[in-house]
């Protein structure tokens, strides 16, 4: 079983070359800590810090979810953000296409309503492998491979025809439904992963129809583009379309060989330079003997990376503590469980939840100053401490092109006129540093201003402040970034920062005006040759390590 990992970044640079680079880099950087290398950085260590508050709080795209089921007992837990199903009587190909292009998503619905009442977000999958293929499917010409039920050939243009007239059926039903958080696609092997199970007893069945490496990895890459396309046109004219907006979940593993890395390289690397953030991924393996450190140090900050448990094994279940700590360590976005690990009440499991539910993903945390007196027509400072007790940096998608690449989130700043909840006075701004540079336990001190409209009536107003992703629209239940301290916040997710009592505006004193000489400015400081040589370096660098 080989391994093949990502080439070291000094490779293809003479050692002398290399270790000069780092020397400078180290002095560099000692002598002036105000500079830094942000291209291609790695993310900052995980801290857990625990004089931060333990609140839980849901928002999209992380956190702890149950694996494989969406039951009320799991769900309603406050530690559960999420689920996700893929059973047979509610996620089988067979049960939701029982005819040709006839398609009943009853079961699918009441999964998504269960979810919606609980105010938690659910997963969905379209479950094509373990014997879930209609009858009709394989009278059709789709070929099953192997054992337990049998799994579709991923390459074969008849199984991708089918695959993309169900999975646009889905996209035309689900993608806008602000309860469904992302869909599991089927990646060609068992359970919809890029693994093929059963490799003892079905390798030979599987190399006599044709797999190799290669060519499972092109099948998984043009299943990929059949979940997110835009549009396709079939043969009589009509046009479908993928999942626009909904991510899609690809679910790691190594082909038929276990060539985890030389498999999931190139598929990993396609999808996020077409698809970015509209692909998130998961490893099938916490507990188990793979070291997967290289994609959370790659992608945990270009899109949405995480962890399923590899399967129940004396030693997971015995240190759920240490396997937690080793998934936020490693800049893990999200986590699911099996519902077993869900009911065990012991103190160990307990705390491992725990840890899940507060620190996987972006966990942000706000503290405000601000006058609690004005007049009509100040400017208000406020002054704001931001600190992100989670794992990875707050990012949105922002689309470029066919991907979505991790944006920063505004701030926020308004006043409401809590009688009516009507917002008088509003301002936005996007933060420096960014969003997607506030790294775990780093205190962010930022300054925002707020113009109090002139004609505004005296009165007491509630200032608010949110965490704004301006390209939602604004009935959005995803537009404000929900903060750690969820009692403060209103419904729309903003926290509630105090009142402002608002005088009236103060009648402006008309003077005779006076002439001020004006003082000579100030010469321009220019750099000294150190500041250029130092910044001539940083660039040097950053070409030299690209």
């Amino acid at each position: 079983m080989s391994h093949h990992f990502p080439r070291s970044p000094l490779r293809g640079t003479t050692p002398h070359l290399a270790r000069l680079a780092a020397l400078l880099l180290v002095l560099v950087l000692g002598c002036f800590p105000g500079l830094s290398v942000q291209a291609g950085a790695p993310l900052a260590p995980f801290v857990l810090d625990p004089a931060l508050p333990t609140d839980v709080v849901v928002n999209p795209g992380q956190g702890l979810g149950q694996c494989h089921w969406v039951e009320v007992s799991v769900l309603s837990q406050p530690v559960a953000s999420w689920g996700y199903d893929a059973t047979e009587t509610n996620s089988s190909w067979a049960v939701l296409e029982p005819r040709p292009g006839e398609f009943d998503w009853s079961p699918l619905d009441a999964q998504v309503h269960k979810a919606s009442d609980l105010e938690k977000r659910i997963w969905l999958e379209l479950l094509t492998t373990e014997g879930q293929t209609p009858s009709w499917a394989r009278d059709a010409g789709v070929r099953l491979i192997g054992s337990r039920g049998g799994t579709p050939v991923p390459w074969d243009p008849a199984y991708q025809a089918l695959l993309r007239r169900a999975v646009h059926a889905m996209a035309a039903r689900y993608d806008d439904d602000p309860t469904v958080d992302a869909v599991n696609l089927m990646a060609g092997g068992c359970y919809g992963e890029m693994a093929i199970c059963a490799r003892e007893t079905d390798t030979a069945l599987w190399e006599q129809v044709g797999y190799t490496d290669d060519l499972f990895i092109s099948a998984v890459k043009q299943i990929i583009d059949i979940y997110l396309e835009d549009e396709y046109t079939w043969p009589d004219g009509t046009t479908t379309h993928g999942f626009r907006h909904t991510p899609v979940v690809l679910q790691l593993g190594g082909g038929l060989y276990g060539h985890t890395a030389a498999v999931i390289q190139p598929v990993v690397a396609y999808a996020m330079e077409t698809y970015g953030m509209r692909v998130w991924l998961k490893y099938n393996g916490l507990g188990g003997s793979f070291d997967m450190q290289w994609i959370f140090d790659k992608y945990s900050d270009v899109t949405r990376v995480g962890y399923e448990p590899a399967g129940t094994t004396p030693e997971f279940d015995q240190n759920p503590e240490q396997y937690v700590m080793a998934a936020l360590k490693q800049h893990s976005s999200f986590l699911c469980l099996q519902k077993r690990y869900f009911a065990l009440s012991d103190p160990g499991w307990s705390r491992a939840r725990d840890l899940a539910a507060r620190y996987l993903g972006s966990q942000i945390l706000l503290q405000v100053e601000a006058p609690q007196r004005a007049a009509a027509g100040d400017k208000l400072v406020v002054n704001m401490q931001w600190v992100n007790r989670g794992t990875v940096p707050l990012m949105r998608p922002l689309r470029q092109g066919r991907a979505d690449v991790p944006a920063s989130y505004d701030i926020w700043l308004g006043l409401v006129d809590p009688a009516s909840g009507t917002v008088v006075a509003a301002s936005s701004f996007t933060p420096a540093p960014p969003t997607t540079r506030w790294y775990s336990a780093q205190k962010i001190a930022l300054e925002g201003h707020l113009a109090i409209p002139s004609s505004l009536q005296s009165g007491t107003y509630e200032l608010r402040v949110g965490l704004l992703n301006p390209d939602l629209p604004r009935d959005s239940p995803e537009r404000y970034f929900r903060l750690v301290d969820g009692a403060s916040s209103d419904e729309a997710g903003r926290y509630q920062a105090g009142s402002l009592q608002v005088t009236e505006a103060v009648p402006a004193v008309s003077a005779t005006p006076a002439v001020t000489p004006v003082p000579p400015s100030p010469p321009v400081p220019q750099e000294n040759a150190l500041v250029r040589l130092v910044r001539a370096l940083l660039d040097w660098l950053k070409h030299l390590f690209r």
